[in-house]
C-alpha cells in the first residue's frame, strides 16, 4: 500500500521528452499544502507512430501502428490536527491504438498484408470521495469509488464496443480496546454492471451481466512486551449474481442463467515472535495461514454457458524465520510456503467436456 505525499510547500513541474519513432511525452504536475487543504494533480500526454512509414521484408509499407494515450488526475483534501480528513479524487484516461498485423513477427516476409482499419480506443474514469473522523479512542473511515470502461473497436469484420461499471463503498471502524489490542471491523460493497456487442441474449438483443458483493469483516491484533505480535479475523461475503438470459443464436450457445447467491467465510491468522534482540540482532519466526475467495466477474459470466460457474477459493500457508546480523546491518531470511487454488477460471479451448472457446472452472493449480 502506498500514500504519496500530501503536505509541503505549493510546487508545480512539467517535462517534455523526445525520441526514435517519434515519440513525443509531455507531463506537468502541481501539489501543496495551505493550512489543511492539499492538493495534487498530474496530466500526461504521449504519442508515438511506431513503425509507420517502415518497410517490411515484403515490400509493404507499414500503416496504422500509431499509439496515443492522454490522462489527468486531480486531488484534493482537507485534514485537521485531531485526524478528521475529506479527500477527493478524480482520474481520467483514454488511449487509441492502431493494430496492423503481424508484420513485425515476419522475418521471412511471407505475410504481406497491412490492416489498415482495425483500431482501438480505451476510455476511463475513476472517482473517489472519502472521509474519517476520530471518536474517542476509535477512528471511523468511510470511502466510496466509482469506475467506468468504454472500449470501441473498429476491424475490417464490423465494429464492436464493450463497457463496465463498477461502484464500490467501504465503512471501517479501528479501535483501542486496551493496552496492546486493537481490532478493526467493516462492512465492504461492490456492484458491477457490464456489457458489450458480444454479450447478448437470442435475437442478437444486448444484455447486460450485473453482479454484487456484500463483504462484512473483523480483525483483533494483539502484542505483548513488543516481542509477540498475533493477528486473527475473518471475512463474509454475499456474492450474488443477476438472472443472465441465455443466448440460442451464439457460436457457443449459452443457456439462460437463473440467479445465484454465495455465502463463503474466510478467516486468516498470523503471528511473530521475537525470540531476543541484541545490539541490533535480533531472532523472528513468524507464520501465517487463511483461505480466500473470488467471484467470476462480469466478462468471465458474459463467455461461460456453465450457470454453475464457481468462484476461486485459495488455501495458503508459510512459516519462515529472520536473523538479523552484523548490528542489524545484515538479515538471513528462510521461507516456506503452500499455497492451493480450487476451481481456477481460465478461457478453455477444445477439452472434452469443457465449455468450446469460454470461461470455466477447469484448472486447480498448487504452488
Amino acid at each position: 500500500r502506498i500514500i504519496t505525499r500530501q503536505s509541503g510547500r505549493p510546487d508545480a513541474s512539467a517535462s517534455l521528452e523526445g525520441g526514435g519513432f517519434d515519440t513525443f511525452r509531455a507531463t506537468a504536475a502541481t501539489s501543496g499544502t495551505v493550512g489543511n487543504w492539499h492538493w495534487g494533480g498530474v496530466t500526461e500526454r504521449l504519442t508515438s507512430d511506431n513503425f509507420n512509414g517502415q518497410c517490411t521484408a515484403s515490400g509493404a509499407i507499414v500503416e496504422n501502428d500509431d499509439y496515443e494515450r492522454s490522462s489527468a488526475t486531480a486531488a484534493g483534501g482537507w485534514r485537521n490536527s485531531q485526524g478528521a480528513a475529506l479527500q477527493g479524487n478524480v482520474q481520467y484516461g483514454t488511449d487509441e491504438r492502431g493494430s496492423p498485423g503481424p508484420f513485425g513477427s515476419d522475418p521471412g516476409g511471407t505475410y504481406g498484408g497491412i490492416d489498415t482499419v482495425a483500431r482501438g480506443v480505451n476510455d476511463r474514469w475513476l472517482m473517489s470521495a472519502s472521509g474519517a473522523v476520530p471518536i474517542g479512542r476509535a477512528r471511523l473511515t468511510a470511502e466510496t469509488t466509482h469506475s467506468r470502461l468504454d472500449s470501441e473497436f473498429a476491424s475490417q469484420f464490423g465494429d464492436s464496443e464493450s463497457y463496465s461499471r463498477r461502484t464500490t463503498a467501504r465503512v471501517q471502524a479501528d479501535a483501542t480496546l486496551a493496552q496492546g489490542f486493537e481490532t478493526s471491523a467493516g462492512a465492504e460493497f461492490l456492484g458491477e454492471r457490464a456489457g458489450g456487442t458480444f454479450i447478448t441474449a437470442t435475437g442478437n438483443v444486448l444484455v447486460p451481466v450485473e453482479r454484487g458483493v456484500a463483504g462484512f469483516f473483523g480483525e483483533g491484533r494483539w502484542s505483548y512486551g513488543g516481542r509477540l505480535f498475533v493477528a486473527a479475523g475473518v471475512r463474509i461475503d454475499r456474492i450474488t449474481r443477476q438472472p443472465l438470459d441465455g443466448d440460442a443464436d451464439a457460436f457457443a450457445p449459452r443457456p439462460p442463467f437463473p440467479s445465484d447467491t454465495v455465502v463463503s467465510a474466510n478467516p486468516k491468522v498470523s503471528a511473530a515472535w521475537f525470540l531476543g534482540a541484541t545490539d541490533g540482532n535480533y531472532t523472528k519466526v513468524r507464520g501465517s495461514a487463511g483461505t480466500g475467495i473470488r467471484p467470476p466477474d462480469a466478462f468471465e459470466i458474459a463467455y461461460t454457458d456453465n450457470p454453475s460457474l464457481a468462484p476461486e477459493r485459495s488455501k495458503s500457508f508459510d512459516a519462515g524465520v529472520e536473523q538479523a546480523l552484523f548490528d542489524g546491518r545484515g538479515l538471513a531470511e528462510a521461507t516456506v510456503f503452500f499455497n492451493n487454488y480450487d476451481d481456477l477460471i481460465i478461457a478453455t479451448g477444445s477439452f472434452s467436456g469443457a465449455s468450446q472457446y469460454r470461461t470455466d472452472n477447469i484448472s486447480n493449480a498448487r504452488a
